[in-house]
């Protein structure tokens, strides 16, 4: 097990933007459900984009804040995919919070698809993650074509080295 330790400031920076970013796409949630027609798309758009990013940041800048005894490289375009993936699920459950009438069932679905985004930016964003304890296992591609559902590159990586 690799123990590693936390930039305090880091910490505190990384739940300042989730609150502050949360407030603004809650702020512009509200203006989707008060529009209509092409303004209301891209009123939609911007509170999905606010709230991945919002997402995105934390878990970026809270792996930031955690300080390893090894070097720590991202790969660039699963780092992408992490991104494209909260503000996905951003969007959905946006889309389904701001509908003109809304049940109990709608509320509960639209948390779902926030909270799957949030996982699954969390385990991509993971995956993009290289150390020197990761550099000699199978890539995340060929890893999943192997497995058929690993995304994990630590996961995959940790259990590789145990079974030598």
């Amino acid at each position: 097990m690799v123990a590693g330790t936390y930039h305090a400031g880091l910490v505190v920076l990384s739940v300042l933007i989730a609150i502050v970013a949360s407030y603004a796409a809650f702020d512009l949630g509200e203006r989707v459900s008060a529009s209509d027609g092409h303004r209301r798309w891209v009123w939609l758009a911007s509170g999905a984009m606010a709230m991945g990013f919002a997402i995105w940041s934390m878990h970026y800048v809270g792996m930031l804040a955690l300080i390893l005894p090894v070097p720590v490289r991202y790969h660039v375009p699963t780092v992408a995919l992490s991104l494209a993936a909260a503000v996905a699920g951003a969007a959905l459950a946006l889309h389904i919070l701001s509908r003109k009438t809304m049940r109990r069932l709608d509320t509960a679905i639209a948390g779902l698809c926030l909270g799957g985004a949030i996982v699954s930016m969390h385990y991509i964003g993971m995956a993009a993650m290289i150390t020197l304890l990761t550099a000699g296992c199978p890539s995340t591609h060929e890893s999943a074509t192997r497995a058929g559902h690993t995304l994990c590159r630590p996961a995959t990586c940790f259990s590789a080295s145990t079974t030598r």
